[in-house]
């Protein structure tokens, strides 16, 4: 979750990208061609994930260690669909707004421009209209609320759980469930 850079400014530079996207996209009424990119979407996702999981489960040629590894990704599924109902009524209480979708170190290009550093966003084939909460992996959290609180309404407490909701999507955004077992017992995605 850290910006491709360590230094204060690059990650300066995320949280304004961030924001100013976010800001931006208020301009429109509504999501008119953009993809929903809102709590129903990542249901949708982490119920595909749970049926891929389970369905490798059903193999004859696991090992101990695979099963015990699936078996836990999926009851962490089935964690997380449980607490989904609670996720739609915060993600409410945010506006919907323009999300790239997938802000992260490899999606993001710095230029140096002087003494500033300017984040160009790439790969833009997970942008939709959404919560917000998505894109604030490589921001500064509490930049990002101070810049953003008036829209927002509110408060600092909503706002880190809104946090912690953007760190769930994120997972939920790429298809870890596909992965060979190894890779999903060494990320977070089963924790």
């Amino acid at each position: 979750d850290e910006p491709p850079a360590s230094d204060s400014a690059t990650r300066a530079s995320a949280t304004s990208l961030v924001a100013s996207l976010h800001l931006e996209g208020l301009r429109f009424r509504s999501p008119v061609a953009l993809p929903r990119r809102g709590t129903e979407h990542f249901a949708a996702r982490l119920s595909g994930a749970r049926h891929f999981l389970q369905e490798r489960l059903e193999r004859d040629d696991l090992d101990a260690r695979s099963r015990s590894v699936l078996e836990l990704a999926v009851a962490r599924c089935d964690l997380l669909a449980g607490r989904f109902p609670e996720i739609e009524l915060l993600t409410r209480w945010f506006p919907e707004t323009i999300v790239h979708g997938d802000l992260e170190a490899e999606n993001v290009r710095v230029v140096h421009a002087g003494d500033a550093a300017i984040l160009v966003p790439l790969d833009w084939e997970k942008s939709g209209w959404g919560c917000p909460a998505l894109d604030l992996a490589l921001a500064d959290c509490d930049a990002y609320f101070a810049a953003t609180r008036e829209w927002l309404g509110a408060t600092a407490e909503e706002f880190a759980l809104l946090a912690v909701v953007g760190r769930l999507f994120r997972v939920l955004t790429h298809a870890w469930a596909t992965k060979p077992d190894d890779f999903i017992s060494s990320t977070n995605a089963v924790r």
